[in-house]
């Protein structure tokens, strides 16, 4: 099962914040997210001025759970492989990924890792529809969750100085981690969470639909232009289940082509495009 991630602290809510800086502790953490949770939010921090894109850390909340912080600086490419590895998580089928603007967020993890994010719906999208907001309107997370938690991340404004104010592109170089930065990455994964729960439950079948057509569209753009790179699409279908309810979706290995198609393609709707 692997090693026990380090306790570094309590989140926003109060959710411990666990650090995983090794191969091992990265596979006692995502066997642990994988047991516990259907859902689960994810930011990536990436290293801006490499000629080469670099991801930082990974942090992920599952719901109810606590904060995995996993330190790829520290750890490497060993964290993500492997068949328990940080890329089972994030390529699985039946486990929902919350992102904000899932299209960095894809690039980002395909250039480094060759990881295709499975299964993801993208809360800016869904934050814009509730709006009722052009889509091409610019929202960062901070804002999503101002409005919707009247909540800020964690030293969203310090942070957002150093990197683009004081142009600090090593800011995420620096280790160990401090205070102001793992709480910004667990408050930021947490309200995304929230946020998205929230939102969520204003929305009717339809709405919530369109959501992971629109984020599988945004998706679509990156790996298709990155076939020739290694990508191939693969299918893995299997039993669909859809209640009204929208707190019982339940998948079962399923890949998120084939829920698309079954939830877009009910009788009187139009075929997916």
């Amino acid at each position: 099962m692997g090693d026990k991630p380090f306790y570094i602290g309590e989140s926003l809510m109060y959710s411990p914040v666990l650090l995983a800086e090794t191969a091992s502790q990265a596979i006692g953490a995502v066997a642990r997210i994988m047991q516990m949770s259907t859902a689960i939010s994810l930011s990536v921090e990436i290293i801006q001025n490499d000629q080469n894109l670099q991801i930082s850390c990974i942090t992920i909340h599952a719901w109810n759970g606590p904060v995995y912080i996993f330190d790829l600086l520290s750890g490497g490419v060993a964290m993500v492989n492997g068949p328990r590895g940080l890329r089972a998580l994030l390529e699985c089928p039946t486990i929902m990924k919350i992102v904000f603007n899932c299209q960095d967020i894809a690039q980002w993890l395909w250039k480094s890792f060759k990881i295709r994010l499975g299964f993801a719906a993208d809360a800016a999208i869904a934050y814009k529809m509730f709006e009722n907001i052009e889509d091409s309107e610019k929202l960062n997370a901070n804002e999503f969750s101002k409005k919707i938690e009247n909540t800020e991340i964690p030293f969203w404004e310090n942070i957002k100085e150093e990197i683009t104010v004081k142009n600090n592109k090593d800011f995420w170089k620096q280790r160990p981690l401090l205070y102001h930065m793992h709480s910004y990455l667990s408050g930021y994964v947490i309200l995304l969470i929230k946020g998205w729960d929230d939102v969520r439950g204003y929305l009717n079948d339809e709405q919530v639909y369109q959501i992971f057509q629109n984020t599988q569209q945004m998706l679509a753009k990156i790996y298709p232009a990155l076939k020739n790179e290694g990508y191939e699409r693969t299918e893995n279908y299997s039993k669909f289940e859809f209640k009204s309810n929208l707190n019982n979706f339940t998948l079962d290995r399923i890949s998120v082509e084939y829920v698309l198609n079954k939830i877009l393609n009910q009788p009187g709707t139009e075929p997916l495009k």
